[in-house]
């Protein structure tokens, strides 16, 4: 099996993101977004039931982000939690901002395959495991949801193929909190074989988020399977899953686990000037700054004056000159 990987150039559409940003930023600015055509999933009305630590998708700036029900309010609002982010991030939004995911796909590579049981027999690049869009590209991740929350006792990972790039393993608790049970190195080195996270602490969960940094491991890596085992000794298999980005699909979610919490992608030829004062050219906006942060779909640019805050789609970039560029001239 063959994939082609096309690359962009930096001036045009890198695939880059930031981090979910919404109300609660003051004086934040998207720059350049434009909305979905053709919204995912299926829309939220006043008449759809929803419970607390349902998985859906909100709209923002025009992009649709991953996050989970916190609280079903009146007046047909939902209090979210952006998937990734903390309950500083959290928010009430209007029902017509929110979305139910689609149903789990099964096509070949795509989250849906790290669903269920195993059914990779040997160490191949094969269909019936996720593995990401491209291969080498840095931080990625995959969200599994279970039948029932337990109390954690073991997280058995099934790696199928180039094993080794897991980074970090979380729970989502009963209270929306994230709790980190694992980070590190991933150990694993032979394929198809279990990499297992025992949890030292105490959380109940029927959600679980691998991160994968595909940048330690050259290749596709590629998941068949995630075991939710519990303290009380129940044993399931994820029934629903969705990621970051996957080869199967033909464009991810749109929202990303880089952010605030210092994760990019290095591999970027803008992380050089993060951190370094910037002009951006979007059409025929000119924004001076500092770059924050990077990601698939967005870059941060906080303003001049240390206050405002630009969200800016990478697609709509003419050129963007750095410091050094500047003094060069």
């Amino acid at each position: 099996m063959a994939k082609s990987i096309v690359t962009f150039g930096v001036a045009v559409a890198v695939s880059l993101a930031c981090a979910v940003a919404h109300a609660q930023i003051q004086a934040e600015t998207i720059v350049g977004s434009t909305r979905t055509a053709k919204p995912p999933g299926t829309s939220v009305t006043p008449a759809t039931e929803l419970e607390t630590g349902d998985a859906v998708l909100v709209e923002w700036g025009g992009q649709w982000w991953g996050g989970e029900v916190l609280e079903v309010l009146a007046e047909n609002r939902v209090k979210i939690r952006y998937d990734g982010w903390g309950k500083d991030w959290d928010e009430a939004v209007a029902r017509e901002r929110v979305r139910l995911p689609a149903a789990t796909t099964t096509a070949g590579y795509t989250a849906g395959q790290a669903t269920g049981p195993p059914n990779v027999a040997r160490a191949a690049d094969d269909p019936a495991s996720w593995t990401t869009r491209n291969p080498d590209g840095g931080l990625e991740w995959l969200k599994l949801e279970y039948e029932k929350a337990v109390p954690v006792a073991e997280v058995r990972i099934r790696e199928s193929y180039n094993p080794g790039a897991i980074s970090k393993v979380t729970a989502r608790d009963e209270n929306g909190e994230t709790v980190v049970l694992w980070e590190g190195t991933d150990p694993t080195t032979k394929a198809p074989d279990d990499f297992v996270v025992t949890a030292e602490q105490n959380v109940t969960s029927r959600s679980i988020i691998l991160y994968v940094d595909t940048k330690r491991k050259s290749g596709w890596n590629e998941i068949d399977a995630v075991e939710l085992v519990g303290r009380d000794g129940t044993r399931q298999w994820a029934n629903s899953a969705t990621a970051s980005s996957s080869y199967g699909s033909t464009r991810s979610l749109g929202y990303s686990i880089y952010g605030y919490g210092g994760y990019w992608n290095v591999g970027d030829p803008l992380a050089q000037a993060l951190g370094q004062k910037t002009s951006v050219h979007v059409d025929d906006t000119v924004i001076d700054g500092q770059l924050k942060e990077l990601g698939t779909t967005f870059l941060l640019i906080e303003g001049a004056d240390g206050i405002n805050r630009f969200f800016v789609n990478r697609t709509r970039i003419s050129y963007i000159k750095s410091v050094a560029e500047t003094r060069n001239k």
